[in-house]
């Protein structure tokens, strides 16, 4: 009976050692299976697509929006590219976008004065841009805009002659009140009337002049800078001792470079547009 007892026990024994093996190696298995290891092979992991830097995707969103008309939305967005911070940034481009903005004649809000300091800030802060030469045209040409506005200013500004016998004269004077009240069309016909007059040492020439500054003006709502550039040209050929003839000069020349600027920009948006193009071929 003893004997029996005893190997009872040990019957019971192993079976309670057993079990207590099989649940401690059911925790290591539970382990194994629901928390999972923090490293992790370098070949199981799948590379992420590589997302463009957010200053280009806004670069590409401000191009979009200027083409739409949208020039508010698109100075915005290139505002944020400047407020990104950090180097190699394409600052260059956004200030540039930004000086076209408001140098662009379909902008309601376009202002000269502000689109200067653009230009200038790419030729002093990124003096190894492509941009560089682009901008220092635009600056010169906005710098030369700003004297012909100051000779438009002495225009607008003209003293009453102490002498008024001569119908020319009247003309001119009313003409040139009709140009500050921003009646174009009405100082247009003013200075018509002049050149329709017969007799010698008629102003002649300050009539010419006068149409090329209103055809030139940028508020006339039919601005025509060839139109402008013929009464100048006039001026020159036919009255060469005129005291006129070297502003005319510098308004010729000046409307001339800005007939090639508009080619060289058009040629610029259609590189722009075809660069987006191979962007978005790409992307996809």
């Amino acid at each position: 009976m003893g004997r029996e007892r005893t190997r009872a026990g040990q019957f019971i024994f192993l079976c309670i050692a057993g079990l207590i093996f099989f649940l401690l190696s059911g925790c290591t298995t539970l382990k194994k299976t629901f928390i999972p290891t923090r490293e992790v092979p370098a070949e199981k992991v799948q590379k992420q697509p590589e997302r463009p830097q957010p200053a280009l995707e806004r670069l590409e969103r401000a191009a979009q929006l200027f083409k739409q008309g949208d020039y508010d939305g698109s100075l915005k967005e290139n505002q944020r590219v400047l407020s990104l911070g950090g180097k190699n940034l394409p600052g260059d481009r956004a200030l540039f976008n930004m000086g076209l903005i408001y140098a662009h004649w379909g902008n309601p809000k376009k202002d000269y004065e502000k689109s200067l300091p653009f230009f200038n800030k790419i030729i002093s802060d990124y003096p190894q841009s492509p941009l560089v030469e682009e901008a220092k045209i635009w600056v010169r040409v906005l710098q030369e805009n700003e004297k012909l506005r100051e000779v438009i200013e002495k225009f607008k500004e003209v003293q009453k002659q102490p002498e008024r016998p001569q119908p020319a004269f009247e003309g001119l004077e009313r003409a040139a009140q009709l140009f500050k009240q921003g009646d174009y069309d009405g100082s247009l016909k003013e200075n018509q009337r002049v050149l329709s007059l017969g007799g010698k040492n008629l102003p002649r020439d300050r009539a010419l002049f006068n149409m090329g500054l209103i055809y030139a003006h940028g508020e006339y709502l039919k601005k025509d800078y060839e139109k402008s550039l013929l009464f100048f040209n006039k001026i020159i050929s036919d009255y060469p001792q005129s005291p006129l003839v070297e502003e005319a000069k510098l308004w010729v020349r000046v409307l001339r470079e800005n007939g090639k600027l508009r080619e060289v920009i058009e040629k610029f948006k259609e590189v722009d547009i075809a660069v987006e193009e191979k962007k978005r071929e790409k992307a996809r």
